[in-house]
C-alpha cells in the first residue's frame, strides 16, 4: 500500500451543506483537485460512475456513500470526507432503485488500480461497527472527525 498518509485534515469536512448528491460530490472532487490529488477530469468521473454504479450503503454504524473514479483520475491516494449537515439522497450500492438518505460521504481518489478493493473493504469493515455513529456524532468539528477516522483507518491497516 502507498506510505504517503491517504488522510489530510484539509480534506475533512464538518455539516457540509448540499442540497443534493451532485452537489457535494462536486465540492468534494474539487476540494481533492485544488490540493493536487485528482486531475481536473476526476470530479465528472466521479458523478459519471455514481450515475451508473451508485455508492450509497446503510451500513450499521451510518448511512455513507463511498464514491470514486477510475484510477485514471487520480494522481494520488486520498481521502476527502464530509459529515453532513442533513442528510443527502444517493443510491444504493447494490439496489439502484432504493434511496440511502446519506449522512456521510467518503469519498476515495485511489491513484492504484490494486489499491481501490483493499482501501474499499477496509471503509466497509470500519462502518460495519454501529457504535460508530455515536463517535461520528460525538465529534465537534472536521478536526475531530479527522482524529477519529484517521485513527480507525490507521489501527485497521495494522491489523492486515
Amino acid at each position: 500500500m502507498n506510505q504517503k498518509p491517504m488522510f489530510d485534515p484539509e480534506l475533512v469536512f464538518w455539516d457540509l451543506k448540499g442540497e443534493s448528491a451532485s452537489e457535494c460530490l462536486n465540492f468534494l472532487g474539487d476540494a481533492l483537485t485544488k490540493k493536487g490529488k485528482a486531475k481536473e477530469s476526476y470530479t465528472q468521473a466521479v458523478l459519471k460512475r455514481e450515475d451508473v454504479y451508485p455508492t450509497g450503503l446503510q451500513t450499521p454504524s451510518v448511512p455513507i456513500a463511498i464514491p470514486h473514479a477510475n484510477p485514471e483520475d487520480a494522481i494520488e491516494n486520498a481521502f476527502a470526507i464530509a459529515k453532513l449537515e442533513h442528510p443527502v439522497i444517493f443510491h444504493q450500492m447494490a439496489d439502484e432503485e432504493q434511496e440511502v438518505p446519506v449522512e456521510l460521504i467518503f469519498m476515495m481518489c485511489i491513484a492504484e488500480p490494486q489499491e481501490q478493493a483493499p482501501v474499499l473493504s477496509r471503509i466497509l469493515e470500519l462502518f460495519s461497527d454501529s457504535m460508530l455513529k455515536e463517535e461520528i456524532y460525538a465529534c465537534s468539528s472536521a478536526d475531530a472527525l479527522y482524529e477519529l477516522l484517521r485513527g480507525k483507518m490507521e489501527r485497521k491497516e495494522k491489523a492486515v
